[in-house]
């Protein structure tokens, strides 16, 4: 196992799901999406402009990367501002 050190003064840290990491099925951009998305708080301005800023990511990909993430389990999402299902 490698280690790893950070020099600096590096902030806050996510964890990420190996399944998702290892996940074949799973698009780079859905892994970089849920990654930047796993670092939002809760008072953050989360919406697909935000994204599209942060990212450089179309917005047509990213409804279709946040499809991709809910479809596999890794996200619940709202579009229109509602509590998920």
């Amino acid at each position: 196992m490698a280690l790893i050190r950070h020099e600096g003064g590096i902030g806050e840290y996510v964890m990420v799901p190996t399944a998702l990491a290892r996940d074949p099925w799973l698009t780079p951009e859905a892994k970089e999406l849920y990654l930047f998305a796993s670092t939002i708080h809760d008072d953050d301005d989360f919406t697909t402009h935000y994204i599209e800023r942060a990212l450089g990511m179309p917005k047509e990909v990213i409804l279709i990367t946040l499809e991709e993430l809910n479809n596999h389990g890794y996200t619940r999402f709202s579009v229109d501002g509602n509590e998920p299902a």
